[in-house]
């Protein structure tokens, strides 16, 4: 199970022991309190099975306002990110 914050971060914890806290967390995005001016997350992931999707604000690699990336779901490892014109509020989806 995960969840975007308002800090930046896209925390991973483990469903059958949610009390242990996060098992591993990972910068996505610039903290903030304004999601829409392009600070932290709060984008739903999708799995497609073998990678965590997540978008969210700004990051401190890129000049957009906002991005989605590809994490490992076991170590929260980011393995591609992209940017894109404005922040990622809504969920993001798989198919």
């Amino acid at each position: 199970m995960g969840a975007g914050q308002k800090n930046g971060y896209y925390y991973a914890f483990r469903r059958s022991d949610l009390a242990a806290g996060p098992i591993w967390k990972t910068a996505i995005a610039v903290p903030g309190p304004c999601p829409q001016c392009a600070q932290g997350t709060l984008s739903t992931a999708a799995f497609d099975g073998t990678r965590l999707y997540v978008g969210g604000g700004a990051t401190a690699g890129f000049a957009a306002m906002g991005s989605v990336a590809a994490l490992d779901p076991g170590t929260g490892a980011v393995i591609w990110s992209t940017p894109v014109g404005g922040p990622v509020i809504a969920p993001v989806s798989y198919a």
